[in-house]
């Protein structure tokens, strides 16, 4: 008899690593590594049972550790030779994770309305604790979690529930391919509503060179249109204006670096939620000429 599979179930919820094996269920397996023949098959806790063909296991059974030896008894009957081999019943447990904190998104796209990309993967390392053995995936239902049908293509647009939105997580082991669920719960925050409009800021470049020195703090009013409770920065990307990274260090003498024209970004915070709205900005040194 070929080496036989251990026959692996996944733990329940209770984590107490017993589960009920029916035997029976193995039985194509085993077929399935022995030449065409006519068999008779049983199984028993013992080496020395599967030799005598005694104490035979005919009903499913709770195993008592995990892995749990068990030995089947191959008779041919057309030969009346037998052979006995071993296998475990093995219990794998659960994916260990973590039930997430709410992910908190802001919405400063070009329409502050609740509704926005949400990018659900953000919170895989938090539910896996890292664990790169486990792949996470969300979904709408919890039958589809369950199933591991319909999984949402991130990033997703909560087109159909603005503001806030709740998503069933379903974590499976790669080696095991045991299940766990969680939940996520989505909450979608305004970013401050200010005039998103590009500014422009004209400089008088006296030596033609196309260089010259921005005040860029001239537009703010024109942006928080008298807004309070927030807080701005300037950067030279909307990567570093989203994130809040490399602000520009004296935004009132700002030197261009490209040549005539360049357009920079000014990040509007809002003190509580921390959500910015990026509107940005073009420096030309001659509006004229450029």
């Amino acid at each position: 008899v070929n080496p036989i599979p251990d026959y692996e179930l996944c733990d329940d919820i209770s984590g107490n690593g017993v589960e009920i094996f029916d035997l029976q269920t193995k039985v194509p397996d085993i077929l399935s590594i022995l030449p065409a023949g006519n068999y008779n098959l049983s199984f028993h806790y013992s080496e020395a049972d599967a030799r005598s063909a005694i104490n035979n296991i005919t009903a499913p059974i709770s195993n008592a550790n995990s892995p749990q030896e068990i030995y089947v008894t191959v008779e041919n009957l057309d030969t009346g030779c037998f052979s006995y081999a071993p296998f475990n019943l093995i219990v794998n447990p659960l994916p260990n994770i973590t039930t997430p904190a709410n992910l908190k998104v802001c919405d400063n796209d070009a329409n502050i309305n609740g509704i926005t990309d949400i990018n659900l993967n953000l919170k895989d390392d938090e539910i896996t604790s890292g664990n790169t053995n486990l792949t996470v995936t969300y979904h709408f239902t919890q039958t589809d979690a369950d199933t591991g049908n319909n999984p949402i293509i991130s990033p997703y647009v909560n087109a159909s529930s603005p503001f806030a939105q709740s998503f069933f997580v379903r974590v499976i082991d790669n080696q095991t391919g045991c299940v766990k669920t969680t939940t996520l719960d989505v909450d979608i925050i305004n970013s401050p509503i200010v005039n998103t409009d590009t500014q422009f800021i004209d400089a008088c470049d006296i030596d033609h060179d196309s260089f010259a020195s921005f005040d860029l703090t001239e537009i703010v009013p024109n942006v928080l249109q008298g807004l309070t409770g927030v807080t701005w920065t300037f950067h030279l990307t909307y990567e570093d204006a989203e994130s809040g990274s490399n602000p520009i260090a004296d935004p009132t003498n700002f030197l261009n670096t490209t040549p005539d024209v360049q357009t920079v970004f000014i990040s509007v915070v809002d003190d509580i939620t921390g959500c910015p709205t990026i509107v940005p900005i073009e420096t030309h040194t001659n509006l004229l000429l450029t």
